[in-house]
């Protein structure tokens, strides 16, 4: 028998190459899925390194199987051997591609149709030895080509495109620098700012005493994409339509845009990899903009087989890691803000940080963990309540009280983490002098809940702790240690952060809130306080807007929320903070409840 002609699978191939191309062709449907799922779902949450990582990742993961390989091949007698070795790798390739439907199709129907595609498989490789024996060495070069030919042209497209970005910048004179610093999943309830008990915030403190402090801010939805597609455009969710599977789109204006049009260098550096990524549209006019991360986990997670097993619920309990893997804390965003800074033209720059530590789990440093008490609670909390299906994120409906306000402490201990960062940074900023001639903003894009109504975490609901975040404007020509206590909506953010820059577009819609800063107190530089947020991707049944797209409106002092099935709710959220009186059935109301219904019943329509 002639070598690499007839010869069976298992002699003809080398180990290392045989093992090599099962991974790539498990990699390579892994790959086509994900682009078929970009297509048919635009939003999939997945980073554009995947194009090398994915294989990669089934590269060293498949790795191990060299050694069985050799193993079989030196034990087994030639007449199992080729069988045995196919239906191995074909079983682990099939299966590895097959876990991304672990939850949705149940182990036992994966497990069967990877054994039942193995076979197929075995059947017809056996049945073409030498054909087999020629197409492995004949395809592998050109997999590992394109699998490096995507990780060099991902590379050289991302550095040529940033190159030519500030290449076409116009010159900008010495306009003010422009900094914004969102809190993701801050409320302003747990801020030692707004009065918590807690000392959660002392450097927010200090940074207010020389800015503006606004102490009734209102996001224009409960959760991350609406919230921060606002801000940057000056429109309402109802007006952009970012939503859960639909990215911001090209039309709508952003603040980058504009700063990058006005000659200003422009960065992003974000630290929530879903709903803050270039990916849902708010990369948009960014010559910078950094989201994804590419660590080794990263490579490791990149790959179905990966994620499968760092994820397993079990596995995570036994090493008492919750975390999301890659998660960029404060430190690191930092980090590359201030590289990225030292490092640009000399020309203003525009930059947006989007810090992530408080988002759940919530997972404080040392010595924030124990800042507000012991964590050994909290330690045992998560490994009992760890949920099935997610391996960061705890089940708290199952909570006792202790263990629930065990998870607000941990939160606490986040706020003054990013805290004790962001006053790091601001230091940092102030000694290297661009602090005299640099914007700030202090933001959230949303609140949390911890109990509250029933409810936790966020985007379920419109109540006030998930629409009240704080909001802190420091800048050149603005008064030093005032309080605005009329209450705003970040849908304004985008006009004043533009009116303090001294640049104008009549594409970013929405009030200044300069004059309020300024003291001149008029009603008509607010625009309407409205919220809204359509049913979540996996809202559950006792979630309120499981009944279907809400609406809310603050009209001082009172607290206007109308739901999918049409039930009004009204607080006055003044004399009850907690919103736990209803006033809506009441006749008194009935006028004020039928003028908030008919002005939110006119944006419904628009």
């Amino acid at each position: 028998m002639k070598s690499g002609v007839a010869a069976p699978t298992g002699h003809a191939v080398p180990a290392l190459a045989l093992v090599s191309w099962f991974a790539l062709c498990a990699a390579y449907l892994e790959l086509a899925y994900m682009g078929w799922r970009k297509l048919s779902q635009h939003v999939v949450f997945a980073s554009p390194h995947i194009v090398w990582m994915t294989p990669l990742g089934y590269l060293i993961l498949f790795l191990p199987l060299v050694l069985v390989v050799v193993i079989v091949r030196r034990t087994i007698p030639a007449s199992r051997r080729e069988a045995l070795l196919t239906f191995l790798l074909s079983l682990t390739a099939a299966f590895s591609v097959l876990s991304i439907f672990w939850v949705k199709l149940g182990p036992i129907s994966v497990l069967l149709l990877s054994a039942g595609l193995a076979m197929q498989s075995t059947r017809t490789i056996l049945a073409h030895p030498a054909g087999f024996a020629r197409l492995v060495p004949r395809t592998l070069p050109w997999m590992m080509t394109l699998w490096l030919l995507a990780g060099l042209g991902l590379s050289t497209w991302r550095w040529y495109r940033e190159r030519a970005a500030v290449q076409a910048l116009i010159e900008a004179g010495n306009s003010p620098n422009v900094l914004l610093l969102l809190l993701d999943t801050v409320r302003a309830k747990n801020l030692s700012l707004y009065g918590y008990p807690l000392r959660t915030t002392p450097g927010l403190e200090h940074f207010g005493a020389g800015a503006v402090v606004f102490d009734r801010a209102y996001a224009a939805a409960p959760w991350t994409l609406p919230s921060i597609a606002t801000i940057f455009t000056g429109r309402y969710p109802y007006e952009h339509h970012a939503d859960w599977r639909v990215p911001l789109a090209g039309e709508n204006r952003t603040l980058a845009e504009v700063f990058r049009d006005a000659g200003y260098i422009t960065g992003g550096f974000v630290a929530n990899q879903n709903y803050s990524s270039g990916e849902v549209g708010l990369g948009q006019g960014f010559s910078r903009f950094e989201d994804y991360t590419t660590s080794f986990t990263d490579i490791l997670m990149s790959a179905a087989p990966g994620a499968f097993i760092l994820n397993n619920p079990k596995l995570r309990q036994l090493i008492g890691f919750y975390d999301t893997f890659g998660r960029k804390n404060a430190d690191r965003l930092n980090a590359d803000f201030l590289a990225w800074l030292r490092a640009r033209p000399h020309r203003p720059f525009f930059a947006y940080l989007n810090y992530y530590d408080a988002h759940e789990p919530y997972l404080p440093s040392s010595p924030f963990d124990t800042l507000f008490g012991s964590d050994s609670l909290r330690k045992k909390t998560l490994n009992q309540h760890i949920a099935i299906r997610d391996a960061h994120h705890a089940e708290k409906d199952r909570m006792s009280a202790a263990e629930r306000a065990a998870e607000e402490r941990a939160y606490d201990g986040t706020l003054a983490y990013i805290d004790s960062r962001i006053e790091k940074l601001l230091g940092e900023l102030d000694r290297s002098g661009l602090g005299r001639n640099t914007i700030v903003i202090v933001t959230a894009d949303h609140g949390e809940l911890f109990g509250e109504h029933s409810l936790f975490t966020h985007g379920n609901s419109l109540y006030l702790p998930l629409l009240h975040v704080p909001l802190l404007i420091r800048a050149p020509d603005l008064p030093r240690g005032v309080r605005v206590a009329t209450p705003v909506t970040l849908r304004d953010l985008a006009r004043t952060i533009l009116d303090l820059a001294g640049l104008d577009d009549e594409r970013i819609p929405g009030a200044s809130l300069t004059r309020l800063a300024r003291g001149i107190d008029t009603s008509e530089t607010v625009s309407p306080l409205i919220a809204t947020i359509g049913p979540a991707l996996n809202s559950r049944h006792t979630d309120p807007v499981f009944k279907g797209r809400m609406w809310s409106m603050v009209s001082p002092p009172y607290h206007y929320i109308l739901g999918g099935d049409g039930m009004q709710e009204l607080f006055h959220f003044v004399r009850d903070t907690a919103e736990s009186v209803n006033l809506a059935p009441d006749s008194a109301m009935r006028p004020l409840v039928a003028r908030l219904r008919a002005i939110v019943d006119s944006v419904r329509r628009k």
